[in-house]
């Protein structure tokens, strides 16, 4: 078992220990009980990115009562933060990592 293979089963376990009555065929699981395990796994990414932009003064956090915690461009920064994007964008080309 690859690791990908590896890291879906743990999902469909998961998803399956937090929902024991649940049941469905491939494309259910593919669609709603994996997608949702990545989804979360994939806020906490998101979240630290978010972090990071921010401290490096790229993004703006605000928080809004309504709405809770915003994010937007600083556009103070916006040279730099089209650097910051081309210079991810040079390294894919050439096969490194963003």
């Amino acid at each position: 078992m690859d690791s990908e293979e590896a890291a879906i089963s743990r999902d469909i376990l998961g998803y399956l220990l937090d929902h024991p009555d649940s049941e469905d065929g491939v494309e259910g699981i593919a669609g709603w009980w994996v997608l949702e395990r990545c989804v979360q796994r994939r806020v906490s990414e998101v979240g630290r990115a978010l972090d990071e932009l921010v401290r490096r003064r790229l993004v703006v956090r605000r928080a809004d009562p309504a709405a809770g915690v915003r994010y937007r461009i600083d556009r103070d920064r916006l040279d730099e933060a089209r650097r910051f994007v081309a210079g991810g964008r040079r390294r894919r080309r050439r096969g490194g990592a963003a």
